[in-house]
């Protein structure tokens, strides 16, 4: 769009590239839906799955197969469809171009990645397990309450579509991104994780103090707003700092809180399922305390298999004695990690 005149793309030849976009994005997100939710407990959510998948391929039984291949094919059309006008193109594609090919010889060769493998115990393994599924998957204990108080305030479930409305929808989405960001945490590092769940405990102790204290209950707007805009999830987790502040004010007066234009203001009064609500933050609360207890008994921040491969391989590649003498550069989707491999380097 920014080098198209509106409503006169030049991309394709009926100039209509916005629209081919648009269905190439609802295919998309249809094959995504039916891929992720196709074996979910939840019945809403499988039926879902289902009905898009006759709509896409006119078949009732889901074979997942197909799915995979059809977001292959699709991605090559999205290829095939902008390659002419891509502006920052990679070495394959530059020497593959017959038109690029005689000014890129001297480009260095880059080599595939290498994959090294490393091994859990079985103890380990076991609570990799339940991290994954039984603690944080889609039907898992965190209930994520303090992030969806609009679902307890109005007293419906999740399968309960009619009474949902843009609150509902967000505050929705903010606790799925929580649970996808411990989850993603855990993956990248034992140490990450670790310092997640502490803060997460925070969060939640800050939570139920201001509750106990106030009667209250508060959500930043602008929280929300984030949760749907950062693809960084450091900087989510730092903004989830900042805006949880405003809980260790016990002292805030309701009127004050209401005349804020960026925040949910719930009256815990006011509450169709108030008792559940505060049971399910203890619930929280609980297990993050059980999952560090848990971590600690097995001495994950120490026993790190996946460290010590990483730790094996440096050395491994320093002690060939190249020349001219190599620098190893770690990188790493999370501050936490790289502040853990800090102490283990």
């Amino acid at each position: 769009k920014l080098f198209q005149i509106p409503k006169k793309s030049t991309l394709t030849l009926d100039g209509k590239a916005v629209n081919r976009f648009r269905s190439y994005e609802i295919e998309f997100k249809k094959l995504i839906e039916i891929k992720t939710k196709y074996k979910s407990h939840n019945k809403k959510k499988k039926e879902l799955a289902e009905k898009y998948y006759r709509e896409i391929f006119g078949y009732e039984t889901i074979d997942i197969k197909e799915v995979e291949e059809r977001l292959k094919k699709l991605s090559r059309r999205i290829k095939n469809f902008i390659q002419p006008v891509v502006i920052r193109r990679n070495r394959l594609d530059l020497r593959n171009n017959p038109i690029y090919s005689k000014e890129v010889k001297d480009l260095p060769k880059v080599e595939d990645p290498i994959e090294v493998l490393y091994g859990l115990n079985k103890k380990q393994s076991e609570f990799y397990d339940r991290v994954i599924t039984e603690y944080f998957g889609e039907e898992g204990k965190f209930t994520g309450a303090i992030y969806v108080p609009y679902r307890y305030k109005e007293g419906f479930s999740e399968e309960d579509e009619k009474k949902r409305n843009f609150e509902a929808l967000s505050q929705e989405g903010l606790r799925s991104m929580m649970r996808r960001l411990l989850i993603k945490r855990f993956e990248s590092s034992f140490g990450a994780f670790e310092q997640t769940i502490r803060n997460f405990l925070k969060f939640y102790e800050k939570a139920k103090n201001f509750i106990e204290k106030t009667g209250l209950y508060v959500l930043d707007r602008k929280l929300l707003e984030l949760s749907q805009g950062v693809e960084d999830d450091d900087a989510l987790l730092t903004e989830l700092k900042k805006r949880m502040g405003i809980m260790e004010n016990v002292k805030i007066e309701l009127k004050d809180l209401l005349q804020s234009k960026d925040l949910y203001v719930y009256d815990l009064k006011e509450f169709k399922e108030k008792a559940k609500f505060l049971e399910d933050i203890e619930k929280d609360i609980k297990l993050l305390n059980d999952i560090l207890q848990e971590m600690e008994k097995l001495n994950l921040l120490e026993d790190d298999p996946k460290a010590e491969a990483l730790i094996k391989y440096i050395e491994e590649t320093l002690n060939k004695k190249e020349k001219p003498k190599r620098k190893i550069i770690i990188f790493s989707e999370y501050k936490d990690t790289v502040k853990y491999l800090k102490e283990k380097l």
